[in-house]
């Protein structure tokens, strides 16, 4: 899974944001599988009420529902 830079509950899952991407668990981490293998290399990532949001290096924040489909936040 990489470096690992964070982690957060979210709808019953627990998300990794690594340098290699968002990862989740539905099973209290006995196992993990690749939720987004993005090239935005998430430094943090928190749940926010209904949506995931991800901060990059360079100060840019994404939001997410699901952890699939990120989207930038202006």
């Amino acid at each position: 899974m990489g470096t690992i830079r964070a982690l957060t509950m979210h709808k019953g899952e627990i998300l990794l944001c690594s340098d290699r991407g968002v990862y989740f668990s539905k099973n209290g981490g006995c196992t993990w599988f690749m939720r987004d293998p993005t090239d935005k290399e998430f430094t943090d990532i928190q749940s926010m009420g209904n949506e995931v949001m991800g901060i990059t290096s360079d100060g840019r924040v994404y939001v997410s529902s699901n952890g699939f489909c990120w989207f930038r936040r202006k």
